[in-house]
C-alpha cells in the first residue's frame, strides 16, 4: 500500500510547477557539432548548436551563407531533474548544403555574447565509399544545351528517395532571362538501385531563353523531411530528418536570331499549317463561311506561335475568334498547336479568292528559314437565296409577221393610252391622282408589311441573328430587286454602322448585348426610289 504525506505532495507540486514554467535562464556555453565530416557536395548535413539553458533567442546564421545554403532550422528544448538537480538545454538543428567542394569552415556562431567554436569541414564531390546511397539524390538531364533564341530545352529532373517522404519541396532554377514552365504532372515510380528500393519522382520543365549568350541558371534544389529508420523514436523506431540536395549547375548557350531572317521569329524543328478545303461547296452572299486553321509546331511552346491573320480581304468581311493554344510533350518532344477560326462573310456574288497565308519559321535542324504555307482557295458565291426574287420584267411582244408591225404597234399604243386614261380617271375618283404608272406589278403590300413587322419585332426583342436574316429580304422587297447587305449600305448609308454592328455581333470575336432600338428608328427613315416604267417609253416611238 502506497501512502503520501502532505510534505511529499507539496514538494511534487512545486517540482511540477518548476518544470512547466521553464523560464529563460542565462547560459554559459554554446557548443557546435556536425553529423558528418567530410560532407558531400550536393547533399545536406546537420549542424547542431546546444545551449546549456532555456534560451528564447536565435543565433545569427547569416555568417554561414558565404559557403553554405541555409535551409530549415528546428528548435527543441528539454529539462531534466535528477535528485532535484535541474538541467536545461536548447538545441538548434540546422540543415546546411555546401556551395563548393574543398576545405570549408563553419565560423563561430554568437548568441547573447556567447560564441561557439569554429569547425573545419571538408566538402567532396563524390562519396568516399563506393555504392554509398544517400537518403535523397537529384539527377538531371537536358535534351539540348546549344539553343537558338526562343527555342526551349526540356529539363528532366529525377528525385531519388531512400526513405519515406513526409514533406518536401522541389524547386527549379530561377533566372530573369529564361521562361521556366513545368510540363505535365509528376510521375512517381519505385526502382531498385544497388539492391535498395527507392522512390523515384520525375518532373519535366521547359526552359525557354529570352536573350542570347551564355546563361547560368544555377541548380535544381530539393528540401524536405524524411522518416529515417533506426532512430530512437518511442513509438516506431524512426525519426524525421530534414535533408536538402542540389543538382549540378545548368548552363545554356543561346544563339541570336540571324540578321537575314524575315518576319516574326519562330524557332522550331518542324512547322505545318493546315485548313479545310472548300472545293465543290455552295456559298451565298451574306452567309458566313467558317475557315478553321491549325498551326502545329514541334520543338517549341504554344506561347511562341504567332496569331494567324488574313490580309487583303476586299471580297469578305473577316470576324476572327480568339485563338486556342495548347502544348505539351509527345514521345519526348515538345508539340504546340494553335487553332484559329475565322468567319468570312462574302460581300458580293461571283468567283472569290481566300488569299494565301504564310508563317515564317527558323528550322533549327537545317539552320535556315522556311515557310509554312496555306494555299489560296477559290470559291463560287451565289446571290443570297434569303432575298426575294426579282420582279417580273415587262413583256415585250415580238411580231411574227414583219409586214404587220406598223398596225400592231399602233394598236398597242392606242390600248396603252386608253389604259393610262382609265388609270388617271380611277385616281381622280379616289382623290389621289397618280403622276406615274408602274407597268410591272408590285409585290402585295401585305407581304411588305409583314416583313417590316417581323423586322421591327426582332429589333424590339434585340434578336440580332433574326434581324440579320430579315434585312436583305425586306430591302429587296422595298428596292424591287435582289440586293445584299453590302448593296443595302450603299443605298441606305445611314444603316451602315448598324449593319456592321450586327455582323460583329453574329460573327465577331467580341460579342456583347446588341440593342435594336437605333436600327428600328433608322428603318422608318429609309426612302426607296421605285423602279421607273422604262418599257412605256419604248411603246411610244417618235
Amino acid at each position: 500500500m502506497v501512502s503520501f504525506t502532505f510534505n511529499s505532495v507539496r514538494h511534487a507540486a512545486a517540482l511540477l510547477l518548476l518544470i512547466v514554467s521553464a523560464p529563460s535562464w542565462p547560459f554559459s556555453q554554446l557548443q557546435a557539432s556536425v553529423d558528418q565530416n567530410p560532407v558531400i557536395l550536393g547533399q545536406s548535413f546537420q549542424l547542431q548548436l546546444v545551449a546549456d539553458a532555456n534560451v528564447d533567442g536565435q543565433p545569427d546564421l547569416t555568417v554561414l551563407e558565404r559557403d553554405f545554403s541555409v535551409y530549415r532550422t528546428n528548435v527543441s528544448r528539454s529539462t531534466q531533474i535528477i535528485n532535484f538537480d535541474r538541467t536545461t538545454q536548447t538545441v538548434w538543428n540546422i540543415t546546411l548544403l555546401p556551395k563548393r567542394a574543398g576545405q570549408l569552415t563553419i565560423p563561430a556562431l554568437e548568441l547573447d555574447g556567447i560564441r561557439s567554436q569554429p569547425i573545419a569541414l571538408q566538402a567532396v564531390a563524390e562519396p568516399q565509399q563506393a555504392g554509398q546511397i544517400q537518403p535523397a539524390q537529384l539527377q538531371i538531364e537536358l535534351n539540348n544545351q546549344q539553343l537558338w533564341l526562343g527555342q526551349p530545352a526540356v529539363l528532366t529532373v529525377k528525385l531519388l528517395l531512400a526513405a519515406d517522404l513526409q514533406r518536401g519541396s522541389l524547386n527549379p532554377p530561377q533566372h530573369p532571362d529564361v521562361d521556366i514552365q513545368q510540363l505535365g504532372q509528376d510521375q512517381s515510380t519505385t526502382e531498385v538501385i544497388d539492391g535498395r528500393r527507392m522512390q523515384v519522382i520525375v518532373r519535366q520543365y521547359a526552359l525557354q531563353p529570352q536573350r542570347s549568350g551564355q546563361i547560368d541558371l544555377g541548380s535544381v534544389n530539393f528540401e524536405g523531411d524524411l522518416r529515417m529508420q533506426g532512430g530512437n523514436s518511442f513509438f516506431n523506431g524512426a525519426r524525421l530528418r530534414t535533408v536538402a540536395v542540389a543538382s549540378d549547375p545548368i548552363v545554356l548557350t543561346v544563339k541570336p536570331q540571324p540578321d537575314s531572317y524575315q518576319g516574326q521569329w519562330l524557332a522550331a524543328d518542324l512547322v505545318t499549317l493546315q485548313a479545310e478545303e472548300f472545293a465543290n461547296q455552295q456559298f451565298e452572299v451574306g452567309q458566313p463561311i467558317t475557315l478553321n486553321m491549325r498551326l502545329t509546331a514541334v520543338g517549341t511552346t504554344a506561347e511562341s506561335l504567332p496569331d494567324l491573320a488574313l490580309k487583303q480581304l476586299g471580297d469578305f468581311r473577316a470576324y476572327p475568334d480568339k485563338p486556342q493554344r495548347e502544348g505539351g510533350t509527345q514521345a519526348g518532344q515538345l508539340v504546340a498547336r494553335l487553332i484559329q477560326s475565322v468567319a468570312l462573310v462574302p460581300q458580293h456574288a461571283g468567283t472569290l479568292t481566300i488569299p494565301e497565308i504564310s508563317v515564317p519559321w527558323w528550322n533549327v535542324r537545317t539552320n535556315q528559314q522556311e515557310w509554312a504555307t496555306l494555299p489560296a482557295q477559290t470559291i463560287e458565291v451565289a446571290p443570297s437565296s434569303s432575298a426575294a426574287a426579282p420582279l417580273a420584267p415587262a413583256v415585250t411582244v415580238v411580231s411574227a409577221e414583219p409586214t404587220a408591225a406598223p398596225r400592231l404597234w399602233q394598236g398597242l399604243t392606242a390600248l396603252f393610252a386608253l389604259l393610262w386614261l382609265l388609270t388617271l380617271y380611277w385616281g381622280w375618283r379616289r382623290g389621289k391622282p397618280s403622276s406615274r404608272v408602274d407597268i410591272a406589278a408590285p409585290k402585295p403590300m401585305s407581304d411588305r408589311s409583314a416583313l417590316l413587322s417581323q423586322l421591327l419585332n426582332a429589333c424590339q426583342q434585340n434578336d440580332a441573328s433574326t434581324v440579320l436574316n430579315l434585312l436583305p429580304r425586306w430591302a429587296s422587297e422595298q428596292h424591287g430587286q435582289v440586293i445584299d447587305l453590302a448593296q443595302l449600305k450603299q443605298l441606305q448609308p445611314q444603316l451602315s454602322a448598324e449593319i456592321d454592328q450586327l455582323q460583329q455581333q453574329c460573327f465577331g470575336q467580341q460579342r456583347g448585348a446588341w440593342q435594336g432600338a437605333t436600327l428600328a428608328q433608322l428603318l422608318g427613315q429609309c426612302r426607296w426610289q421605285q423602279p421607273q416604267a422604262a418599257a412605256l417609253a419604248a411603246l411610244n416611238p417618235l
